[in-house]
């Protein structure tokens, strides 16, 4: 089983949670989840039983999870969900701007240059 992600994204002032697992070898599927104020606003799951066991497989998947996790925030992103979304309330602590926080590209390449290193 894989690490997934979990990114939030601001929106047309609405504040969406886009997260993404893997459910392992024993159900080989990644799914995706997007919410907005508690609520479930749209999922997508993928099986990945034909690549089990393959060369590169790890690899394989790992690059399944970030497209599919980058996908739904996209669609967050391209206004797929603004209609159904809810005002962000006034929270007593500010949500952080995620513009100083590492984007996914950089997750990734960070994460890919550590398994070179490890090698």
């Amino acid at each position: 089983m894989l690490t997934g992600y979990n990114t939030d994204i601001k929106h047309e002032g609405a504040v969406y949670h886009i997260q993404t697992e893997d459910g392992g070898i024993d159900n080989p599927v990644i799914v995706s989840l997007i919410y907005q104020g508690g609520r479930i606003l749209s999922s997508k799951k993928t099986n990945y039983a034909q690549i089990v066991g393959t060369e590169g497989f790890v690899s394989q998947l790992r690059l399944l999870i970030e497209d599919q996790h980058r996908n739904m925030i996209n669609a967050v992103t391209a206004g797929q969900f603004s209609d159904d979304a809810v005002p962000a309330s006034s929270p007593s602590e500010p949500i952080p701007d995620t513009a100083d926080e590492k984007n996914l590209d950089q997750v990734i390449l960070e994460y890919l240059a550590s398994e070179i290193d490890g090698e």
